[in-house]
Formats: structure tokens, sequence, C-alpha cells
């Protein structure tokens, strides 16, 4: 199993972040090593899409957790190679938010996924927060 988490914090509000975690389509926004999304339905529990990155075949994954202004994980399966759980955390501060963003995998391609997998995932958590911030 490989696990990663990151956090960083901004001025902005959960509210003004979570337009760009609901809005699957704004993840292209904030996350350049994605070249597409899609969703089968609203931004809750169960709606399945695509997402393709650089460079890789388009991808299933699934909401499995959701709850406004405050957290979604959603799971990408790599049949025989790897099971990837995304945690995307908001929590409330004072000054803004802190923003965390989890990665779990588990199977038998875990560690070598891992770090390709999480690598530019601090760029992009910047971005969603400089881009939050604006709104």
């Amino acid at each position: 199993m490989f696990t990663w988490t990151h956090t960083v914090t901004t001025t902005a509000t959960p509210e003004q972040i979570w337009p760009l975690y609901a809005d699957v389509h704004r993840w292209l926004e904030w996350d350049s090593g994605l070249e597409a999304v899609t969703i089968d339905g609203p931004f809750a529990v169960g709606s399945r899409g695509t997402l393709k990155v650089e460079g890789q075949p388009p991808l299933g994954w699934e909401l499995i957790e959701v709850e406004a202004n405050a957290l979604f994980t959603d799971v990408t399966e790599i049949p025989g190679v790897a099971t990837l759980t995304f945690v995307h955390r908001i929590e409330q501060r004072p000054d803004g938010s802190a923003v965390t963003h989890e990665v779990r995998i588990v199977g038998p391609a875990a560690q070598d996924l891992g770090p390709m997998v999480t690598s530019d995932t601090p760029d992009a958590m910047h971005a969603l927060a400089r881009i939050a911030k604006s709104a």
C-alpha cells in the first residue's frame, strides 16, 4: 500500500474552493496533468466518469463520498494493477482554509504508481488555492 498526504493553506473560503471541485470540468484549470474529465451525473455519491492523464489512456472513476464545502473521495480502478483512492478535504480556518489531498493506492503496482501519481499534486493544490482566492 502507498499513502501520501499534502496540505496547503489559503485565505480562500470553503465556499470559494468547492466549486472548483464540484464542477469537474474546472479540474483542468488547476490540475495541469489532466487532459480531460467527464462525469455521468451530478457531483454526488455514485456518479461515475472518466479522466485522462497526459500520456495515459482514459480511466474510469467513481465518487464514493461527497460532503459539500468539506470533502469528496473518488476511486479509480486499474484492473489487475491498482486501486487509487483520492480524498480531498477542505477545513475551515479563521483566516481561510486548509486543503488536504490524500492518496491511497493498493495493488501490485502501488509503490511504483504512487510517486508518479503524486509528483505534481502539490503544484495542482497551489493552483487550486490561487484560483479560489480570485473567485
